[in-house]
């Protein structure tokens, strides 16, 4: 993913509102095939030379290529014969630049319709990610296998909340060893670590047999990055300016120089260090036609509450993107300069369309010069060596892994002939053009539980000055967020605790602490995510403001420059407004302006917002206790997001009974469960 540019104000907004479960399929159909197959009349297309076999048999047994012969292979009766009449089997495509932890379902079943069978993960929550391969392992979704990243690794104030911030070269080697011991495949680098601790991950990670990926930070020289050891460079912001005739906006000036030694000299380096590139080219197109994407129909491509985001998000792309014509120039340089290309699309970022997008990078490969048997090389042997498993995958030999797309043309002549597949193998199981059809419109919304984290279990403890409830939110109807709130009552005041469950899975489980007066005056906040390496920070309020009391971040404070706006957080803000209404002790028909802040992702800063309240009426309303009589009110939270409006019903003890908004996302709707 690339931050630069408006693009943050896109993850911003995801971030900081309301959060979603994603969908995802969990049946394995009985056409997707569990028994022994053998494809029959196949020509086998060998990408590293190049060439077409003779027309053959591949037998397939326990997800793996068992056998191929030219000769007819006998079988009994219970193998599943598919007759392919002469089609063309190629290894499974790679995308090796993916973050599935954004709509893990949608992007599984869009990756394999288009024939990819294996994918590098960049960076997501970790165990999330797992959770994703395991549900895709256990054929509880249909999906590729993945190689994971995890965390990312970045400097201090991490740009995303899942990421490990290191600073100083003891906190990058032990961040290589906490995510080494949960099994990590390689780790990847991100746009704010310092040299130091970009060497000091590369060293501590060769000795694990890890390898180092990701951009080149922004306080780097490409010359340092290249020597430092990374495997990969993702993307081309920073290596086009050298090898096209374009800068990118965020070039820095020590790499904007350009002449005949500097390109050499980096295509010499980086045939030297055998650093693999990523283009992600097609990035590019994406950046000039936002106008267009913003219009399509993204249903039935990802999840809805995506698509949503897509269309309301204001995204531009004219920074950190290279334009188009550059991109080309870069890619035709690097394959000029023999450099070894991956195919990858950074699937999660706006208006990247799982699998076709994959297929447009391969075009783009093939009109900047490639071969179509060097684009497929870089779809499939290359990236499968850089995702560290070649050549179980990516070739179509005995013993291999048996994931293979068969198509009805030649991919050798065009790779455009890439798109028209008749059937894929995914570990042994076959899926024929049928059911690839319908993988998307299978994806089963009612299942959305196997990959939704768990909700708080702790049995809740309920005393004279102790009252705990937990809330369901919904988005459209669809489960956003968990939450179990304590409220204390101390001779001083009140303690608010609201332990917050979200099921957007890119972000981690959270507590937010509040400090009240007997007035419900905010004396101070405290907020700690729930992740492999925790990230807190606390505020105190008093007559002359607020101020930040301590952080495990140096960097978090109050700076208001960025674009990214402060998050709207739901469940604290649904208690801070409980008790900010029930601190306005209004009557019916008043109304009453009050200022507050928000606290969370994606700043971590508290930001200032204003609530106005208008008491309506009191009515009866259903809650886990039975009919009750409850204060209705009319609710605008204006924040730096933008503003939103709704109702809200309290009981007298300060406890939200139900809550409805209506967001730029939607119609929120929370409702006590106990």
């Amino acid at each position: 993913m690339n931050r630069q540019g408006d693009i943050g104000k896109y993850f911003a907004f995801v971030l900081g509102c309301v959060q979603f479960v994603t969908d995802c399929s969990v049946r394995a159909e009985s056409d997707f095939r569990e028994k022994a197959l053998l494809l029959r009349s196949a020509i086998v297309v060998d990408v590293e030379s190049g060439t077409l076999s003779e027309p053959s048999e591949i037998l397939i047994g326990d997800g793996r290529i068992v056998r191929i012969s030219k000769d007819r292979i006998p079988v009994d009766p219970s193998v599943v014969v598919v007759d392919l009449l002469g089609h063309y089997v190629i290894p499974g495509l790679v995308d090796a630049h993916v973050h599935m932890s954004v709509d893990p379902a949608m992007f599984a079943a869009g990756l394999v319709r288009h024939g990819v069978t294996l994918a590098r993960d960049m960076g997501g929550p970790l165990d999330l990610v797992f959770n994703i391969r395991k549900a895709i392992r256990q054929e509880r979704i249909i999906g590729p296998e993945l190689t994971i990243a995890g965390p990312m690794l970045d400097g201090s104030d991490p740009i995303w909340p899942f990421s490990i911030s290191c600073v100083g070269e003891l906190d990058a080697r032990e961040a290589v060893r906490i995510l080494d011991s949960e099994g990590i495949d390689h780790l990847k680098v991100y746009e704010r670590l310092g040299l130091k601790e970009l060497n000091a991950i590369v060293d501590e990670a060769s000795g694990r047999g890890l390898p180092v990926v990701g951009h080149i930070p922004d306080g780097i020289s490409i010359d340092e990055a290249i020597s430092a050891g990374l495997a990969s460079i993702e993307h081309l912001d920073r290596i086009s300016p050298i090898l096209s005739h374009q800068d990118s906006a965020r070039t820095p000036v020590r790499d904007s120089y350009r002449n005949v030694r500097r390109s050499g000299n980096l295509l010499q380096q980086l045939r030297e260090r055998n650093v693999v590139i990523c283009p992600t080219a097609h990035l590019s197109e994406i950046g000039e036609n936002l106008t267009e994407l913003r219009q399509k129909d993204w249903s039935g491509i990802v999840s809805p509450q995506i698509a949503r985001l897509w269309k309301l998000a204001d995204v531009t792309m004219s920074s950190g993107f290279v334009p188009s014509k550059a991109a080309q120039e870069t890619v035709h340089a690097l394959w000029r300069g023999g450099i070894p290309l991956v195919c990858g699309t950074d699937l999660g970022v706006p208006f990247v369309d799982p699998g076709a997008s994959l297929h447009r990078e391969m075009l783009i490969l093939q009109s900047a010069g490639l071969s179509p048997e060097e684009v497929l090389r870089a779809s499939t042997v290359n990236a499968a060596k850089l995702c560290g498993r070649y050549p179980i995958y990516g070739t179509v030999t005995e013993g291999a892994v048996a994931s293979l797309v068969l198509l009805g043309s030649n991919p050798l002549k065009d790779v455009r002939n890439i798109g028209d597949i008749r059937g894929v193998v995914l570990r042994g199981k076959y899926l024929g053009a049928d059911r690839l059809g319908r993988l998307v419109s299978d994806v089963n919304r009612e299942q959305a539980v196997v990959l939704a984290k768990p909700v708080d279990s702790r049995d809740p403890r309920f005393g004279h000055d102790q009252i705990v409830h937990r809330y369901e939110t919904r988005l459209d109807d669809e489960m956003a967020v968990f939450e179990t709130c304590t409220i204390t009552r101390r001779d001083s005041g009140y303690l608010v605790s609201v332990r917050s469950v979200p099921q957007i899975h890119i972000l981690p489980n959270w507590e937010t602490t509040y400090d009240l007066t007997l007035e419900h005056h905010v004396r101070s906040i405290a907020w700690r995510t729930q992740s492999l390496v925790p990230r807190s920070v606390q505020y105190r309020f008093d007559k002359n403001g607020f101020s930040k009391i301590e952080s495990t971040d140096p960097e978090l404070g109050f700076k208001h420059s960025d674009s990214q706006a402060g998050g709207l957080i739901i469940g604290p803000e649904q208690w801070a407004i409980g008790m900010l209404v029930r601190g306005a002790k209004l009557k019916v028909g008043d109304a009453k302006k009050i200022p507050f802040w928000t606290i969370g992702y994606p700043l971590l800063d508290a930001q200032p917002a204003t609530i106005s309240l208008v008491r309506s009426d009191d009515r009866p309303i259903r809650s886990p206790e039975g009919m009750s009589i409850v204060q209705a009110y009319k609710v605008v939270l204006v924040t730096a997001q933008g503003t939103v409006r709704g109702s809200v019903f309290l009981r007298e003890d300060g406890a939200i009974v139900g809550l409805r908004l209506e967001t730029p996302l939607g119609v929120l709707v929370s409702k006590l469960v106990n």
